[in-house]
């Protein structure tokens, strides 16, 4: 292989990175500005992996009271992991059709 095709593969590989980071940080923006918030927000802070932005102490988060259930929203610890769960594998799938679609390795 020549320096210019490595260099144009490297290119491309940059070029698709950059396309899925960029799919990745719509979809969440646009999965926060859904009732699904508090989940992914709850999901973000527990993989500790992503500093979000613009988040700060005085947020309209729900607080949890001592009987575990969160006392804005009413709704259980089980329901929220439920809510996450349902928002992760919605989030993996429109991500999944819509790589596919933008690869060509669709049929359709």
């Amino acid at each position: 292989m020549s320096v210019d095709a490595d260099h144009d593969t490297s290119a491309a590989a940059d070029q698709e990175w950059e396309l899925q980071e960029q799919l990745v940080n719509e979809a969440v923006r646009l999965g926060l500005e859904t009732s699904f918030r508090e989940p992914i927000l709850e999901a973000v802070k527990e993989s500790g992996a992503v500093e979000t932005r613009g988040a700060s102490d005085d947020t309209d988060e729900p607080t949890v009271g001592d009987d575990g259930v969160t006392e804005e929203s009413g709704s259980s610890p089980v329901t929220t992991v439920v809510q996450g769960l349902v928002v992760f594998v919605v989030m993996f799938v429109v991500l999944y059709v819509v790589l596919r679609k933008l690869t060509g390795g669709g049929s359709e």
